[in-house]
């Protein structure tokens, strides 16, 4: 992403000291937010940033403080009052240079992924900006996140290549020397494992063609239940990222339905409501991220709540949604919210 170009939504003509400045300051805050291991303060700390991000413009949001000590560490003269609009811009960049960061080679859930994933799901569900080069920031993010999350849903589903055990030397057999042999072997069969559990639990449950949640037919649910449904089982058995396949196996649930608004949703989930939210049950990470999981903590609220809230979708838009908030879901317990 051109730092440069977009450091124009706060400074129509900035000299290239001015933005050389802003951009390191912009990779310092992404070296900063890479550090985060604990995946619940992955989802705070990018949805802080993106709470800035709004119909009318860019806000400071509540990174303020560390995103205005890396511009000051560069500019010595820059006062943060007064230039919350440069201080949102500098943190959506810094996620922007979050996402196009490299991660471990076959890592199934990365730090890279997480902040993908929470910019994908927020920024696609808040409506255009008024401001046209804000609105140009919006959508390259969101382009950005989608891409990443779509090629590492491929990437990481690629089988290891399992080697043999390394030769041990004679002699008594220390536990060090015992590991060094064999766990390259035994974390790729744990990886392929994995995957291989994934593309199973998918098989029976598109065999069966019935909802685990509500115990019937998806055939059988109103609409919008059985995407819904659908859309929050199948990001549950998720092992790694989701790609384009998923979407296309969870489409298969959908029924005809007019576009809705989010409380429109919740008005056409009914009492049927009360049974997603006991299945997403009380995750905090979904109470905490209103921003990165506007669906499934309506669910769990029983309001539609935030900016975006009444954009009517269309029932495939829901259901991919869905997925995705699902998966993160998901993905953090595999972690057991450590990275």
């Amino acid at each position: 992403m051109n730092v440069g170009e977009h450091i124009r939504i706060f400074e129509l003509n900035p000299s290239d000291d001015f933005v050389m400045k802003r951009e390191a300051a912009v990779r310092d805050l992404a070296t900063q937010y890479g550090k985060i291991k604990t995946t619940n303060l992955i989802i705070a700390a990018s949805e802080s940033i993106l709470d800035a991000l709004s119909v009318d413009g860019i806000s400071a949001g509540s990174e303020r403080d560390r995103i205005a000590a890396a511009i000051k560490k560069q500019s010595a003269s820059f006062v943060a009052a007064e230039h919350e609009l440069e201080i949102g811009t500098c943190g959506l960049l810094a996620l922007s240079e979050v996402i196009a960061s490299p991660s471990k080679v076959n890592e199934r859930l990365a730090i890279v992924d997480l902040y993908a994933m929470s910019v994908w799901s927020a920024l696609s569900f808040l409506p255009s900006s008024a401001e046209p080069k804000v609105e140009r920031l919006r959508l390259e993010l969101i382009e950005a996140a989608r891409l990443r999350i779509m090629g590492s849903g491929l990437e990481l589903r690629e089988r290891r290549a399992v080697s043999p055990f390394k030769t041990l030397s004679d002699g008594p057999i220390e536990s060090a020397k015992f590991t060094a042999a064999t766990q390259a072997t035994i974390d790729a069969l744990r990886y392929n494992a994995a995957l291989d559990r994934e593309e199973i639990d998918i098989l029976w449950w598109i065999l069966a063609g019935a909802s685990t949640t509500f115990r019937k037919p998806l055939s059988c649910l109103p609409p919008y239940v059985a995407a819904i449904a659908a859309g929050y089982e199948l990001g549950g058995m998720m092992r790694t990222l989701p790609g384009e396949a998923h979407r296309n196996l969870v489409f298969r649930a959908l029924q005809v339905a007019a576009p809705v608004s989010l409380s429109e949703l919740l008005e056409n989930l009914g009492e049927h409501r009360q049974n997603l939210a006991d299945a997403v049950g009380k995750d905090e990470m979904v109470r905490a991220g209103p921003l990165s999981f506007p669906l499934l903590n309506a669910l769990v609220s029983g309001a539609a709540q935030g900016t975006g809230s009444d954009i009517k979708r269309t029932i495939e838009e829901w259901t991919a949604r869905t997925l995705l908030e699902s998966s993160i879901v998901r993905l953090q317990w595999e972690k057991s919210s450590q990275l």
